[in-house]
């Protein structure tokens, strides 16, 4: 009985380790990050995380690890460049 505790216990604590740390595509998070480099504004989650579909970003839609769009009206005032 105790081994089966420990076990269940083992098998619990596995579960609740992430399978990757990031969830975003590395190109997609690289390429959000230039698209706002130049901004002054932004939403402030965006700061907080750097993995936008794993702790989602106010107005960035994702698919399996991919964003598929950005939706900005009325969530910021932005204001700056976009690179190109």
């Amino acid at each position: 009985m105790e081994a089966l505790r420990k076990f269940l216990l083992l098998l619990m604590l596995l579960a609740s380790i992430p399978m990757r740390l990031c969830d975003t595509d590395p190109q997609d998070v690289a390429a959000l990050q230039s698209f706002i480099s130049g901004w002054q504004d932004f939403p402030s989650n965006w700061k907080a995380s750097n993995d936008p579909c794993g702790t989602p970003w106010d107005g960035v839609t994702c698919d399996k690890g991919r964003v598929t769009s950005l939706r900005l009206s009325g969530i910021i005032d932005a204001q700056g460049t976009l690179s190109n």
